[in-house]
């Protein structure tokens, strides 16, 4: 049998409405074309499928076995449909993530990479924010969506979905070996790209069960070194200026107090800083402040890499000399103090 199937189409949305003129308003065609396809349905069927009165439509036995089937078919019918626009948007256009660094290297790479040979026509923009700042970004609507790790505390409006669960474990051995291995005292100092870093408690735990009596960490404290303190934080950055920023800032203000407390007061205090304190058109004038409160000539910091090189400032500055002293900065060769 050989039914066409927008007899069948049509023969669902007149049961749906229970109206042959209403069904065809939804499908804009005329009343008088609806209902010759009914009745070459019926033609071709050899049955009644549907009584019509002043009241509406209604389906005898017959059409209401045939509409079981059809219903069925036409749903699926309308999912592929709506499956495959899903697919066909997704060929073009660009999509905007932002990760975490941790959800980005333990999660999000593969799957991009996924994505792009499912979608070649599609263009990636991904931001590296911490978590918080991947959240305001999204409420903001500056992405389109972000891939963090949790705890993290979302607004009202937005949907979590759990990817993956994972737990952090401490394995760093290879690369602590290898500071260990070099000769002298090492003092490290958190970044901002750093796998590593558990809590300064659990890091000082493991360093001394692995017998690294070499390595240090700099965090809310100080180190006398050959007639020097070395003090220090990670700092933060200085174009921030939303509410968790300032909380951030203020944090890294206390633990460089703190660290610049405990020097030995006779000693020429060195600070050791990740992120700049200067810049060029620029400063953190919190930190700046700081380093002169306590009144200090020397400061150390990373963070610039690349291109971002040729914008760091290096000398003298209001009394304080700044040096860069990031790996590339460096061009990889180690840098003597005194």
């Amino acid at each position: 049998m050989n039914v066409n199937y927008e007899y069948y189409r049509l023969f669902y949305y007149v049961c749906k409405y229970h109206s042959i003129t209403r069904a065809a308003n939804v499908l804009r065609m005329s009343q008088p074309n609806v209902t010759r396809a009914l009745n070459r349905l019926e033609e071709q069927l050899g049955c009644k499928l549907l009584v019509r009165s002043t009241r509406g439509v209604t389906m005898t036995p017959e059409g209401e076995v045939l509409f079981a089937h059809v219903e069925i078919a036409q749903e699926q019918l309308q999912a592929g449909e709506s499956e495959l626009a899903g697919i066909t948007a997704l060929e073009s256009g660009a999509l905007t993530i932002s990760a975490s660094e941790t959800a980005l290297n333990v999660f999000l790479l593969d799957k991009l990479r996924e994505f792009h040979r499912r979608y070649p026509g599609v263009r990636l923009r991904i931001a590296n924010h911490s978590t918080p700042q991947a959240i305001r970004a999204l409420g903001r609507g500056l992405v389109d969506l972000c891939v963090i790790t949790t705890p993290a505390r979302l607004e009202s409006t937005m949907r979590r979905t759990l990817l993956m669960p994972f737990q952090e474990i401490l394995i760093a051995g290879r690369d602590f070996e290898f500071l260990q291995s070099l000769p002298g005292q090492k003092i490290i100092m958190k970044g901002n790209h750093d796998y590593w870093w558990s809590t300064a408690n659990k890091m000082n735990a493991y360093l001394k069960a692995e017998g690294f009596d070499t390595l240090h960490i700099l965090h809310n404290n100080s180190y006398s070194v050959e007639g020097y303190a070395i003090c220090g934080t990670r700092g933060w950055l200085f174009d921030a200026g939303e509410a968790h920023d300032e909380k951030v800032m203020n944090r890294e203000i206390g633990r460089l107090r703190m660290s610049l407390d405990a020097a030995e007061p006779e000693l020429e205090k060195l600070v050791f800083l990740h992120y700049p304190p200067v810049y060029t058109g620029t400063s953190a004038p919190e930190i700046v402040a700081t380093l002169k409160e306590y009144g200090i000539r020397t400061c150390f910091y990373g963070h610039l890499h690349g291109n971002a090189i040729r914008y760091a400032v290096q000398g003298d500055v209001d009394g304080i000399r700044y040096k860069l002293v990031s790996a590339d900065g460096l061009r990889f060769c180690p840098y003597r103090i005194n």
